[in-house]
């Protein structure tokens, strides 16, 4: 496997897509590796991190109804194929991160510890919906978490952030050495070829 030929690849097919990628976070540690551009590049990052009972979790929202997690990796597909190289990899760093999709269990956590009185999440919902008493305390416990959520913006994907963390560090670490691996043995080869 060649994986600075598959990141050179992937970088030329985004030199002729307009706009940002959204990648994994190895994605763009690598590209700032090999001296690729990243001006266009953004690596997924929670759109809210929240502190629940000494918890700290991680919530992905979405983009064009796929959260970003899974936009992250489709990105990549598209760019380069389902079958790729580094398409399995982003599949493996952020699909299989361990999650939950319960945004309503988080939320009605969330604003609870807030110190906002409720039955649930659908208790929540409708108090934020007839934007009385208890949706000014909402609104002032936290906004653009309560118009996120309430207005419909998922689906949602939460994770505990150090396992997010984790997880990044670990696929940028695996493929830092193995792109240092392969320009140290393609560095190599081409002493061999010089000497008389």
């Amino acid at each position: 496997m060649d994986i600075v030929k598959e990141l050179k690849d992937l970088r030329v097919k985004f030199d002729n897509q307009p706009g940002n990628k959204l990648v994994p976070e190895f994605i763009k540690a690598s590209f700032i590796k090999l001296g690729l551009q990243t001006s266009d590049i953004q690596s997924v990052q929670p759109f809210k991190n929240l502190n629940i009972n000494g918890n700290d979790f991680a919530v992905f929202d979405s983009v064009d109804n796929t959260n970003t997690l899974h936009k992250a990796i489709q990105t990549i597909a598209d760019a380069i194929g389902r079958n790729a190289y580094l398409t399995k990899q982003a599949v493996r760093s952020l699909g299989n991160l361990q999650h939950t999709d319960n945004i309503e269990g988080i939320t009605a956590n969330y604003f609870k510890q807030s110190g906002i009185p409720h039955t649930g999440f659908w208790d929540l919902q409708r108090k934020y919906e007839q934007k009385g008493e208890d949706y000014n305390a909402i609104i002032k416990a936290d906004k653009a978490f309560a118009d996120r959520v309430f207005d419909g913006v998922g689906p949602f994907k939460i994770a505990l952030n150090d396992f997010f963390k984790m997880n990044n560090q670990i696929s940028v670490d695996i493929f830092d050495q193995a792109i240092d691996k392969e320009l140290t043995n393609a560095n190599s080869k081409n002493r061999r070829k010089m000497k008389p």
